[in-house]
C-alpha cells in the first residue's frame, strides 16, 4: 500500500472510484488504528482531512467525539477506536478525518493515519463471519488478504448509519 501525499489525496480519490466501477475488484482507502490496517469501500469516502477543531455535543455516545463544521455543514466526527473498541494510545498518533457519505449523510472518522489506496480482487476478501476478533462482525465488510498482510475491510454503511442515534 503506498502512501499518499495530501496534495494528490483527491486526485487519487477520483481515480480510484472511477476505477473501482470498471472492474471486477473493489478498492478501498486503507488507514491504520492502532498499527492495525483497516479499509473502507472507496466509493464511500467524500474526502480526507487532517484534524480539525471539533467542538463536543454532551450526551452522546461514547464514540462521537463531537461535531465539526466542514464547508458550512456541520457533521458528526466519531472516534474509531472507541467504535470499534481498538485499544491503543490515542495521544500519540497523528490524526486524520475520513469524510464518508451514506445516503447524503455525511460522518467524519478520526483514524491514525491514512496509508493509500488499494484494490482487491473480490477473491481475495474472506466475508466477515470467519473473522474472529473484538471487532462486532455487524461493521465488517469483509478480510482482506494481501501480499503484505491482511487488511481488516469495513462496512462504511453499517458502521456509519444515517439512522444510527447518536445520543
Amino acid at each position: 500500500v503506498a502512501k499518499i501525499p495530501p496534495s494528490t489525496v483527491g486526485a487519487a480519490l477520483e481515480s480510484a472510484k472511477a476505477h473501482a466501477k470498471g472492474d471486477e475488484s473493489v478498492t478501498f482507502l486503507v488507514f491504520s488504528l492502532a498499527n492495525e490496517r483497516y479499509g473502507v469501500e472507496i466509493t464511500k469516502v467524500r474526502e480526507i482531512i487532517l484534524m480539525e477543531p471539533i467542538t463536543p455535543v454532551p450526551n452522546t455516545h461514547g464514540f462521537v467525539v463531537g461535531v465539526m463544521n466542514l464547508r458550512d455543514q456541520v457533521i458528526p466526527v466519531f472516534d474509531l477506536r472507541k467504535k470499534l473498541r481498538v485499544a491503543g494510545n490515542a495521544a500519540s498518533e497523528v490524526r486524520n478525518i475520513i469524510v464518508v457519505e451514506i445516503e447524503k449523510s455525511v460522518t467524519g472518522l478520526q483514524v491514525d493515519d491514512v496509508n493509500g489506496i488499494m484494490a482487491l480482487p473480490a477473491g481475495r476478501i474472506e466475508p466477515p463471519q470467519l473473522f474472529e476478533g473484538a471487532i462486532e462482525t455487524d461493521y465488517l465488510y469483509g478480510l482482506g488478504n494481501t501480499d503484505s498482510g491482511a487488511v481488516i475491510l469495513l462496512d462504511a454503511a453499517v458502521l456509519c448509519a444515517p439512522d444510527e442515534i447518536l445520543f
